[in-house]
């Protein structure tokens, strides 16, 4: 799984730049765009002080049944491209309808 680690670093790293500056939502919109390029098909919305991230679609899914460390790629990804920690609470290899993470909402940082 640490390949997968280091290929979701290797992603994030290239939109990082695009990151800088902008507004968690900005940053929301910006992922789903990139994530969408990526095959994943992702909604978000605002709940309270936090953010949920649905994974509608998973270019993964048949690879997770058996692989399910692949899943650590896209938790990765968000994290990164968000710069906060994504907590994941549904997962569709669990019987959910589909992955969803949450985000809080904090002061956006830049590194």
């Amino acid at each position: 799984s640490k390949l997968f680690l280091e290929i979701a670093n290797d992603m994030a790293g290239d939109y990082a730049e695009q990151m800088k500056g902008l507004s968690m939502e900005e940053r929301l919109e910006l992922a789903k765009t990139l994530l969408a390029e990526e095959g994943f098909t992702v909604e978000w919305e605002k709940a309270g002080a936090q953010y949920k991230i649905h994974e509608i679609t998973c270019p993964y899914l048949q690879i997770g049944q058996n692989h399910p460390e692949v899943c650590t790629l896209d938790q990765t990804l968000i994290s990164r491209m968000l710069a906060v920690p994504a907590e994941k609470v549904q997962c569709i290899l669990s019987g959910d309808a589909h992955c969803t993470y949450v985000v809080h909402e904090q002061a956006t940082r830049d590194e």
